[in-house]
């Protein structure tokens, strides 16, 4: 299958291009560890596969809003009096948000394929 075919079908499928799709995870995952760890940025930034923090900087705030730093302090400011997070496994909820805006039968599509991903033997039919 070529490139652009399988960014079609993927698009059709999830409701974004694939690069778009990969980019919102890393983040939402970076965003994950920064509210529920206390993992260093540059820590985070090189683990996601960012050669610098200021380049894994610059992309968390465009697609997040706020600095990592930032974003970290004020998500851990808002965690519950006992110090815990208020709500654990943000990165998934917020794709699952995601997800849940595409449409209903696209969504459907999208969690079988990825429950087929999750045993070695499966692999996708082009």
């Amino acid at each position: 299958m070529s490139r652009s075919a399988f960014a079609q079908k993927f698009k059709d499928a999830v409701g974004v291009a694939p690069m778009e799709y990969l980019a919102r995870w890393r983040m939402l995952l970076a965003a994950d560890r920064l509210e529920n760890t206390s993992e260093p940025v540059s820590a985070i930034a090189l683990s996601l596969g960012y050669e610098s923090e200021s380049a894994f900087s610059t992309a968390f705030k465009r697609e997040m809003g706020d600095s990592p730093r930032r974003y970290g302090r004020e998500r851990r400011r808002a965690s519950t009096p006992n110090g815990k997070p208020a709500r654990q496994g943000l990165a998934v909820s917020a794709l699952m948000d995601h997800r849940a805006s595409a449409s209903e039968p696209a969504a459907r599509s999208e969690a079988k394929q990825v429950g087929q991903r999750s045993t070695p033997s499966s692999s996708p039919s082009a």
